[in-house]
C-alpha cells in the first residue's frame, strides 16, 4: 500500500495548506495516525478510532431570506421622502394628565380600571383615521396655549372626569408649518366618539375672518400622506363628519347626550383635501361612503 506522508510547507500558508492535507487524507482513507483533531466530512465527524462514528443530522439547505436590511433602508428612505418638514411643540403630559385621561375614558367609553391598569397602555391607540379641525383663532401660539394646560380651565369642568384638558396632535399655521404636540399613538381629547382611534390635526384659522390657506392645505395632504404610510389609516374626515359614525363600530360613547354641533374645518377644505389625496383609497363619512 503507498504511503500517505503529508508534506509542509515554511511561510504564512502553513496552517492552511496541513488544515487542507489533512481533509485530502481524511477523504482518501489515509489520515495520520497521529490526528487526534476532529475533521467535518459532509453527513459525519471524523472522530478517533476507538469512538463510534456520530451521525449528525444536517439541517435541509434553504436559500437566504430576502435581504430584510436592505427591506428596512427602503423602508426607512420611503418614510425620509414622504415625511413633510414637523416642528416639535409639545404639550404638557404628566402622570397627571395620563390619570386625567384615563378617568375621562373609563366614564366615556365605558372601560374598566383597576389598581393594577396600567394607564399608560390605556391611553395609547393604534390610529384610524384622521380628524380635520379649525382653530377659530388667528395664531398657532394661542392654539397650543387652549391645549398646553394638563386640566381644563372655565366651567365646563364641573365633574372631575371632565377635567382633562383638549389635545389635538398636530397644529398647522397658516403659512404651512406643522407643529406636533404630542405622539400620534396619544389618545387625546378632540372629537367626541373617536378620540380612542384618532389623529386630530388642528389647522389655524376659521371659515370667516381667517380662511384657512393654499399652505394649509398643501401642508394638511403631505401630512395625511405620511401617516397613512405609518399608521395604515381608514377614514379622513372633517370634524362636522363626526357624528355620521354613530351608528359605525369606531364610534363609542357613553352618554347620548354628549354631543357637539361642529362646522370645521369646512366642506370645501374638506372636499379640496381628499381630491389631492383621492389615490390613497381612504374612506370618509360612512353615510356618504356607503
Amino acid at each position: 500500500m503507498r504511503a500517505c506522508t503529508p508534506t509542509t510547507t515554511a511561510g504564512g500558508f502553513r496552517r492552511a495548506l496541513a488544515v487542507l492535507t489533512i481533509a485530502v487524507l481524511a477523504i482518501a482513507g489515509c489520515a495520520p495516525s497521529s490526528l487526534d483533531t476532529a475533521v467535518p466530512v459532509w453527513g459525519t465527524i471524523a472522530v478517533p478510532p476507538t469512538s463510534p462514528v456520530l451521525e449528525l443530522e444536517l439541517p435541509e439547505w434553504s436559500p437566504a431570506p430576502t435581504t430584510s436590511a436592505a427591506d428596512a433602508l427602503a423602508n426607512d428612505l420611503q418614510g425620509a421622502v414622504l415625511k413633510p418638514e414637523i416642528v416639535d411643540w409639545p404639550i404638557i403630559w404628566t402622570d397627571e394628565r395620563t390619570q386625567l385621561a384615563a378617568l375621562y375614558f373609563q366614564v366615556h367609553k365605558g372601560w374598566d380600571i383597576t389598581p393594577s391598569t396600567d394607564l399608560d397602555a390605556l391611553t395609547t391607540m393604534d390610529p384610524q383615521l384622521v380628524v380635520v379641525h379649525w382653530t377659530a383663532g388667528p395664531s398657532a401660539k394661542g392654539a397650543f396655549n387652549t391645549f398646553r394646560s394638563v386640566r381644563q380651565r372655565g366651567q365646563r369642568i364641573r365633574r372631575e372626569w371632565n377635567a382633562v384638558n383638549l389635545a389635538a396632535h398636530f397644529i398647522v399655521d397658516r403659512d404651512g408649518t406643522i407643529f406636533q404636540l404630542m405622539p400620534a399613538t396619544r389618545m387625546g381629547r378632540h372629537t367626541i366618539g373617536l378620540n380612542h382611534l384618532a389623529i386630530g390635526i388642528e389647522n389655524v384659522g376659521d371659515g370667516d375672518r381667517y380662511p384657512l390657506t393654499e399652505a394649509q392645505l398643501r401642508a394638511n395632504a403631505d401630512l395625511v400622506r405620511w401617516l397613512h404610510w405609518r399608521h395604515d389609516l381608514t377614514h379622513l374626515i372633517g370634524h362636522f363628519e363626526y357624528r355620521d359614525f354613530e351608528d359605525h363600530p369606531y364610534f363609542v360613547e357613553t352618554f347620548e347626550w354628549f354631543r357637539t354641533g361642529r362646522i370645521d374645518p369646512g366642506k370645501d377644505f374638506m372636499a379640496d383635501l381628499r381630491a389631492e389625496l383621492d389615490d390613497l383609497g381612504l374612506e370618509g363619512s360612512p353615510l356618504l361612503d356607503g
